[in-house]
């Protein structure tokens, strides 16, 4: 029996009304068909049941097509969609174009003409490794690898770990703290780096777990919605975040804008949506 082709959705454009889009567009010897619905195009192809996997190779192609599809002339400024949009059948895109039609087309006058600029934030760490995990707290639990198993039962032993559990405790919500503080210090010089070239911003923290022996960097992913006309100008004040402190930053882009793209029903399989975002992600953050 041949096995049952699905489809794939790729990004949702908006024609300008004196233009026709064309009903298939050809990308790298692989054909792309253009469905409409409610003054809406969504950009999809067959797919086998095998393509669905989210693994590195088909994210990549998809993350390409997309890329390609967010600059071909005939398709202008695009809602960018996550891998794992599948369909099965035609009708199911046209009547998601229907049912979120208003969203669509605010998101599209938000997106038109943009692109996501990215940088990633990665700050020093103040102490050595060592001093962060002398508190003795470990992933929630008191360490005592050097006390003698005679003295688990002494008097007074209890308390003890109590304080030193409670001293940890306190260490570990002063560290946060301090993470958070660099965190939002190094997101407010960053964006005032590229003040007045991007129409909309947004901020990822991630604090290193402090309390594991591998320890890393805080990091925050800052993400820009730039209008092409700045572009070039955004790229060229890169060099002025060197002269920022304590910091190493690592600009990336530019991307269509996926970041910026929220809500909306995608009728996808949830958990293909989320592998195939977190793969997506951990890709785009490498290139």
């Amino acid at each position: 029996m041949k096995p049952e082709r699905r489809y794939i959705l790729y990004c949702i454009f908006q024609s300008p009304e004196n233009q026709t889009p064309p009903r298939e567009i050809k990308i790298n010897d692989r054909l792309v068909r253009i469905v409409s619905g409610s003054g809406l195009k969504a950009v999809i192809s067959g797919i086998l049941p095998g393509e669905t996997k989210p693994d590195v190779s088909h994210i990549l192609a998809y993350k390409k097509m997309v890329e390609q599809l967010h600059s071909h002339p005939a398709v202008s400024g695009i809602i960018p969609m996550r891998y794992g949009a599948f369909f099965e059948r035609k009708h199911q895109i046209t009547r998601m174009l229907e049912s979120n039609r208003e969203h669509y087309i605010s998101l599209l006058r938000k997106l038109d003409g943009c692109v996501e600029m990215g940088v990633r934030v990665l700050l020093e760490v103040s102490g050595t490794r060592e001093e962060k995990t002398v508190s003795g707290l470990e992933n929630g639990r008191i360490k005592n690898r050097s006390a003698p198993a005679e003295n688990a039962k002494a008097p007074g032993r209890q308390s003890t770990r109590g304080k030193d559990y409670l001293a940890a405790r306190r260490n570990c919500y002063q560290q946060e703290k301090q993470y958070t503080e660099q965190m939002d210090e190094a997101a407010k010089n960053c964006r005032n780096v590229f003040s007045g070239l991007f129409t909309e911003s947004k901020t990822e923290y991630v604090a290193p777990g402090f309390l594991n022996n591998n320890a890393a960097r805080p990091v925050v992913s800052l993400y820009f919605l730039v209008p092409r006309k700045f572009m070039e100008q955004f790229r060229s004040r890169f060099p002025e975040l060197s002269r920022l402190k304590h910091a190493k930053f690592l600009p990336s882009g530019p991307w269509p804008p996926y970041n910026f793209v929220t809500g909306g029903d995608l009728n996808g399989k949830d958990n293909d949506k989320k592998a195939g975002s977190k793969i997506l992600g951990a890709l785009q953050e490498a290139l």
